[in-house]
């Protein structure tokens, strides 16, 4: 009896463990027929579009505009500037010299002098030293000097006759102070002096009546002295 039961455990146990291998048989091959009849997708390459260019140019590496400084024209007394620095080392010459003209060249009005010194001529300019000398107790005010071409006779059809001649440089003094003397120095551009005619100087006092003329002739102008 005992040996029935154990024979009919061991069929039981034989048929389950076929049982089990059948059905894993059955689906090994219910997966290999799905994968028979599934079709392999083969991904093709994507189909490349061709890139339109824009018609638009594009300008790469755009310089940033650097902003110019403005050229500012020169201001107008910039050339004379530059003018006087080539003239003021004569003018420094000279105020270190007494002149070459005796003072017999002098010329006064109630104690009030003045003595032409010396004409020189360098850098195209023209150079006149003038020394004032106040003997009185009262201080000269200068009120303007000025410089004009004057014919020495009546012919008015003289070209020199009242044509003034400015200075473009002078020392700078306006009060000749009492018992004192100062040396003026005048430069102009360069000019001539018709034998006819005389440059003129006019020393006007201000608030005053003491006006002093001198005239320079036209040797001491056209025979000045040479600096440099």
């Amino acid at each position: 009896m005992k040996s029935k039961t154990y024979m009919r455990k061991i069929i039981l146990t034989g048929l389950a463990l076929l049982s089990i291998s059948m059905s894993a048989q059955m689906k090994k091959k219910t997966y290999k027929k799905t994968t028979k009849g599934k079709k392999t997708v083969v991904q093709k390459p994507a189909h490349k579009v061709p890139i339109v260019q824009d018609s638009t140019a594009v300008i790469s590496n755009i310089a940033t505009p650097v902003s110019q400084p403005v050229q500012t024209e020169p201001k107008a007394d910039q050339p004379k500037a530059t003018e006087e620095e080539s003239y003021m080392p004569l003018v420094k010459k000279l105020e270190n010299k007494k002149g070459w003209i005796s003072n017999r060249n002098s010329y006064g009005n109630r104690g009030v002098w003045a003595y032409l010194k010396g004409v020189w001529s360098g850098k195209e300019k023209i150079f006149i030293m003038v020394e004032m000398q106040n003997t009185t107790n009262i201080n000269y005010d200068i009120e303007v000097i000025s410089f004009e071409k004057r014919s020495i006779d009546d012919d008015k059809g003289s070209k020199d006759l009242n044509k003034e001649v400015p200075a473009i440089w002078q020392t700078d003094f306006s009060k000749l102070m009492k018992k004192s003397k100062q040396k003026l120095i005048f430069v102009f551009d360069k000019f001539t002096v018709s034998e006819r005619s005389v440059l003129q100087m006019t020393i006007q006092e201000q608030d005053g009546e003491r006006i002093i003329i001198v005239p320079i002739a036209s040797k001491y102008i056209n025979g000045a002295e040479y600096i440099n």
